[in-house]
């Protein structure tokens, strides 16, 4: 196969080598030769522009896809020239999929005037979302963003500092991450302070003459910077087991105990050994008891005037003991699981038993037995008749 799909000097090939071919791709001569190009996980091209706050709504403008992969899963991104940005997640099923979109990426000029046109206007946060066909959250934070102050101002300026003097050795991306309200308003609104009081990593780490040493204070800084966050918890709560701080600081538990072992067994709190319950079962006396129950419900179950197979489940959902089900279960009880083995029926012992009751039932009232409509009351096939 090889030698088909990638040697091109090659005069001739054996039609065998043609068959298997067709066989890998689970094709016949018609079919492979019908063929058609594959237009790609999102179909041609161009596509559609779905910012509800254009003109051009819905219309074909968007000419390239920019394809990506997260967790083997393909992502399509589609930008318009008026800034609205989405994505989608692919591949596109039907050719109605290209009206949807998963995510948007950005809004652009022309949502953002949109949007500030009717704020202005005091339309309801919920015709809005209707108007600019995104949630009611989306409007709420876009609003949050827009809004500022000189009180908002100050109070996100000393939330900032007062998180610096907090942890001195952390780095810009780990503050947006624990206070991303307070990034986001200073961010969009006090840039050049932020700028001035918490440069971005580049500016802080960065060394032209040795990129060692940025690596390596980078690395001292997100270890201080976790070690910190893992002894305050600790300190707020004493009582806290490993598997809280696993969970509450994920990246943090995990980085220091893969880089930084010494410190994090010396400081976290030590393993708590599992106590180990032994004896907790007397299945001696368990065994007892369902053999007891279940030689007292099992006449009650052939009794019946419509029979039923007697099986484990059925004496499980009688006794309310779901376990007589689960054969590993009743293994551990040797008197119970042999009475089980003695009176439960396959389907054909239970057919049998069922046509014998028939049969009786016919040759009392009629004294002679019809075999169709014997075969018919018990509902059994010809075949296994």
């Amino acid at each position: 196969m090889q030698i088909m799909l990638t040697n091109y000097l090659r005069s001739s090939v054996h039609p065998f080598r043609h068959l298997l071919l067709l066989y890998f791709f689970d094709q016949d001569i018609d079919s492979f030769l019908e063929i058609k190009e594959d237009d790609g996980p999102f179909g041609r091209g161009p596509w559609p522009c779905l910012n509800k706050a254009a003109k051009h709504y819905k219309d074909l403008v968007i000419s390239e896809v920019e394809i990506n992969t997260r967790d083997k899963v393909l992502i399509g991104k589609f930008s318009c020239s008026c800034g609205f940005e989405y994505t989608r997640v692919g591949p596109d099923k039907s050719e109605d999929d290209k009206w949807s979109k998963s995510r948007i990426a950005a809004y652009g000029k022309v949502w953002g005037e949109k949007f500030e046109k009717l704020v202005s206007l005091n339309v309801s946060r919920e015709k809005i979302a209707l108007e600019l066909d995104v949630s009611l959250k989306t409007i709420y934070n876009q609003i949050a963003i827009k809004e500022t102050s000189p009180e908002l101002t100050e109070k996100y300026r000393a939330e900032l500092l007062d998180w610096r003097e907090k942890f001195p050795n952390a780095n810009r991306k780990q503050f947006q991450t624990e206070l991303k309200k307070t990034f986001t308003y200073l961010y969009n609104h006090d840039r050049e302070w932020l700028d001035a009081n918490f440069p971005s990593k580049r500016d802080t780490l960065h060394t032209p003459n040795n990129p060692n040493i940025t690596l390596k204070n980078n690395t001292e800084n997100r270890i201080e910077y976790y070690r910190s966050l893992l002894l305050d918890a600790i300190k707020e709560c004493p009582d806290v087991t490993r598997t809280q701080l696993s969970q509450k600081f994920q990246r943090a538990y995990k980085y220091l105990s893969e880089n930084d072992k010494e410190w994090f067994d010396a400081n976290l709190p030590q393993k708590r050994q599992a106590t180990t319950i032994t004896n907790a079962t007397d299945w001696n006396k368990r065994d007892q008891e369902y053999y007891q129950k279940i030689k007292v419900v099992y006449p009650e179950l052939m009794a019946l005037e419509k029979p039923v197979r007697i099986t484990g489940t059925l004496f499980s959902k009688r006794l309310n003991i779901f376990n007589l089900a689960i054969k590993s279960y009743v293994e551990k009880l040797p008197k119970t699981n042999k009475l089980l083995n003695e009176i439960t029926e396959t389907v054909q012992e239970f057919r049998i038993r069922r046509c014998c009751l028939v049969i009786d039932q016919m040759l009392e009232e009629d004294n002679c037995v019809r075999f169709e409509k014997l075969r018919e009351s018990c509902a059994i096939e010809t075949k296994n008749f």
